[in-house]
């Protein structure tokens, strides 16, 4: 049998080979598609769980962020409160301190009191809301004048400590009784 020529298939070979090619190619084809299409599902199901794991956390975001905002605005309220809290600490020591300043069996004015008092406490003043003034200092004289607690007055601009028979005295008709406003406090006109 003669020796065929080197790179020479027979037509035979040739088309079988070139069917098995072919049937091998489309069998990878359908592999590879159906590796693309397993995969892509895959995705599908991965994107979709992202998706509903993203609109839920943006949900509780939202809850969290509604959550810090209720925080925020108890917590203001807490620093008022507090704030509210040290000033009326502050203000019952300066009360405590005027009534301590006072003399037994004497009187002093708003300036002579003020005077004694210190610098400490006009710099501690600056840490509150009301400021640190006369006109406070009186304020807060008059008030416990008004309520019956701790100090009278012995002339309109002198104040003394309350005594036993200062509570024994009618209030009506005392030309120094302070004008009341409508809140029951001493200091203006019921406008």
């Amino acid at each position: 049998m003669p020796v065929p020529p080197r790179g020479w298939v027979p037509p035979e070979v040739s088309a079988r080979l070139a069917r098995a090619a072919a049937t091998l190619w489309a069998a990878a084809q359908n592999e590879a598609d159906q590796a693309f299409e397993r995969d892509r599902e895959r995705f599908e199901i991965i994107l979709c769980d992202e998706r509903a794991l993203r609109a839920e956390t943006l949900v509780m975001a939202d809850g969290l962020l509604a959550q810090v905002t209720a925080l925020e605005a108890e917590l203001a309220e807490t620093r008022r409160h507090l704030q509210a809290v040290r000033t009326d600490h502050f203000w019952d020591r300066v009360v405590r301190d005027i009534h301590a300043i006072l003399p037994a069996d004497g009187s002093m004015s708003v300036r002579e009191i003020a005077d004694r008092l210190g610098a400490d406490l006009a710099e501690e003043a600056r840490t509150h809301e009301e400021e640190w003034s006369l006109k406070a200092l009186r304020k807060k004289i008059e008030q416990r004048i008004f309520h019956k607690r701790l100090f009278a007055r012995s002339d309109p601009e002198l104040y003394r400590r309350r005594r036993p028979q200062d509570d024994l005295q009618p209030r009506i008709g005392h030309a120094h009784e302070p004008e009341v406003n409508r809140a029951g406090f001493p200091g203006g006109s019921n406008s």
